[in-house]
């Protein structure tokens, strides 16, 4: 998105936003009929698939987010967080709103793509390219959660037992660093400023809310981390 403008309707009434950009994009092409009460889910993700790497290098995943209000493609640089809140929202769709084959088939190949995105050490790179190459590696673990919530979406459609493993290996390495566990350095340092951030506490508890809706041996450990979560905040 364009610098500055905010993406959907916030509460200073903002109606300009860039999820709005897209609806009149393509109610003026004639793809979209506002009445329809499901039309905004489906054409959003439809949007994403239209413009995936389904098609490109064998196993190299399938959301590219370097798009322009109309869905072109100006890099190919792949952001990791994104592929797994890509598979999260396509199977997402698929558990609650419709069997769509495309949504399946697209979400399988995020979760095939899913370990070119991470090191030898467990933790996922943050972008990578095309063909699933690291570019960088940060101190946050987005990619990680985003990842776990996007298999365990997986897992209740499947119920493949490696995309359970899968998730629950995610998951883990998230709270790793979300506990102290494994260790990252700190953006600021604490000895000059005493701060904590609320972004990591609240994703936490998210990521484990889903984790706690599947049907696995785990639900009371993924209760008490959201119990945690929520002292915390």
């Amino acid at each position: 998105k364009r610098p500055g403008i905010v993406v959907h309707d916030d509460d200073n009434g903002t109606v300009n936003t860039l999820v709005n950009q897209l609806y009149s994009y393509l109610i003026d092409k004639g793809e979209y009929n506002p009445d329809d009460e499901n039309a905004k889910n489906f054409y959003a993700i439809s949007f994403f698939v239209k413009t995936s790497d389904m098609q490109g290098v064998t196993g190299a995943g399938v959301t590219l987010n370097e798009l322009d209000e109309k869905g072109e493609i100006y890099g190919t640089d792949k952001s990791v967080w994104f592929q797994g809140r890509a598979l999260w929202s396509f199977m997402k769709a698929y558990n609650t709103i419709e069997k769509n084959p495309e949504y399946l088939k697209a979400a399988e190949c995020i979760y095939d793509f899913l370990p070119k995105c991470t090191d030898t050490d467990g933790r996922m790179f943050f972008t990578v390219t095309k063909d699933g190459r690291e570019l960088q590696k940060r101190r946050y673990y987005f990619s990680e959660t985003f990842a776990a919530i996007g298999c365990a979406e997986l897992f209740k459609a499947t119920g493949r037992k490696e995309v359970l493993e899968s998730a629950e290996k995610y998951f883990t390495v998230a709270y790793e660093c979300f506990t102290g566990v494994r260790t990252n350095p700190p953006k600021i340092n604490p000895e000059n400023l005493g701060t904590k951030a609320l972004s990591p506490a609240m994703i936490m508890l998210s990521t484990a809310q889903t984790m706690r809706s599947m049907e696995s041996d785990k639900k009371d450990w993924y209760n008490t981390i959201c119990k945690e979560c929520l002292d915390e905040i």
